[in-house]
């Protein structure tokens, strides 16, 4: 009976693996067309410096040893996130595909967990931060909750590619 509650259990895991790796987000969030208040043209490359105020959307790496966390966060974390940049500071929303599977984001210095804002855009559920203009430019550390399969949290990085910042507002 032990024998086969271990099969049982090898099965189901082995199947959320496979299904992890094949079905991957495609989309980035689409930016508008348009024009911004400064007169920027939307949906174009800036360099998030060179100007006091935008909202960039963002494409990152997901950095991790561990080839479940890697999967499941390139399944269901949108493969762009939105840094936002005003008078106070910058900010960094993360996005989630599915918050029935992966929620309760945050983002990790040291020992201390960092919890965010709930927000709703681009038709996605998501997270926002605050963080220093130097943590973007670093690997930043991300702990969420994964109730499919591991019913636990996980820890991954991402890599944002400041490069690629499309404005969006």
């Amino acid at each position: 009976m032990k024998k086969l509650l271990v099969a049982v259990v090898a099965v189901i895991v082995a199947l959320s693996c496979v299904a992890a790796m094949t079905a991957c987000v495609d989309d980035a969030i689409e930016p508008p067309e348009g024009y911004s208040v400064d007169g920027r043209k939307l949906n174009e490359i800036y360099d998030i410096d060179e100007y006091e105020r935008g909202e960039y959307l963002v494409p990152y790496e997901v950095i991790t040893d561990s080839f479940m966390g890697k999967s499941m966060a390139e399944k269901y974390c949108v493969p762009t996130v939105k840094v936002t940049k005003s008078d106070d500071g910058f900010k960094l929303a993360i996005y989630i595909v599915d918050p029935s599977v992966m929620n309760n984001v945050r983002l990790v210095e040291g020992e201390t967990e960092i919890h965010g804002s709930e927000v709703n855009e681009f038709g996605y559920d998501g997270y926002e931060f605050e963080v220093s203009r130097d943590a973007l430019d670093g690997e930043i550390a991300v702990r969420l909750f994964v109730s499919m399969v591991m019913n636990r949290d996980t820890n991954f990085g991402i890599k944002l590619d400041l490069t690629q910042a499309k404005l969006v507002a």
